[in-house]
């Protein structure tokens, strides 16, 4: 599976196959850390509301901890130098804080943007795609990977663009699947509570999902997009991306 001697090409086909087969192979920790930074919190939340402020903040932290973890385990995939997932996870956690500036960054950028027409929303959330792998990875600051982000995709807009376009529709569709089948199950069952937390546990699930594949495939098209350029790198991954 490592691309090392190889330059890619940057296809829909490519990062598509190439999210697939890393969730595939590392599907035990991934999922693991899915469930416990994305699924568990959300179906808690769910089935517990409680101040929204706060959990929307919570969940923010987490999801960008598993976008984290997910690039360290996805280059490693990649270049054919496996990551724990606990050290992919240590290792995402020391990105914390910039990940967080990056966040506010090109969320700001991408709310005005779409405020004002759609369409440059779209085009500024292409063309930052990679920003969280490169901040994670090559440890570069929140403006600095946003910048590098701009670069890597320079020539590839359409491809991510379609990308984008792919895997949104799936998570649409996975989403609404997970919240009817919650809504079923919650008029089924006559006791609110049971219901309430089978319903939660299903939509918890269908995030998990969606930002396992949304995590691996930005990672895989960071990857791409780096050794198309750049050419692959001639030693591991750890000292490589740092």
């Amino acid at each position: 599976m490592s691309i090392v001697d190889s330059r890619p090409t940057v296809t829909v086909a490519a990062i598509v196959r190439q999210t697939f087969a890393v969730l595939r192979r590392r599907a035990p920790a991934i999922s693991a850390l899915a469930a416990l930074l994305i699924g568990a919190p959300r179906a808690a939340a769910l089935a517990a509301p409680q101040d929204r402020g706060g959990i929307a903040l919570g969940s923010a932290v987490l999801t960008l901890l598993l976008v984290a973890a997910l690039a360290h385990i996805t280059a490693g995939e990649l270049v054919g130098q496996p990551v724990s997932g606990r050290s992919a996870f240590e290792a995402g956690a020391s990105r914390i804080g910039s990940l967080l500036l990056l966040a506010l960054l090109s969320g700001l950028a991408e709310f005005g943007a779409t405020a004002l027409l759609v369409a440059p929303g779209v085009f500024l959330f292409v063309c930052w795609m990679p920003a969280s792998a490169v901040c994670v990875l090559e440890k570069r600051p929140a403006a600095a990977s946003l910048g590098r982000a701009w670069r890597l995709t320079a020539g590839h807009r359409w491809t991510l663009t379609a990308v984008t376009v792919l895997f949104l529709v799936g998570a649409i569709a996975l989403v609404l699947g997970g919240a009817i089948g919650g809504v079923v199950m919650l008029e089924a069952d006559d006791r609110e509570l049971p219901g309430r937390i089978v319903s939660s546990l299903l939509i918890g699930l269908a995030y998990a999902v969606v930002y396992s594949v949304a995590g691996v495939g930005g990672a895989v098209a960071y990857v791409l997009l780096r050794f198309a350029k750049e050419g692959p790198p001639t030693a591991r991954v750890a000292a490589v991306f740092d």
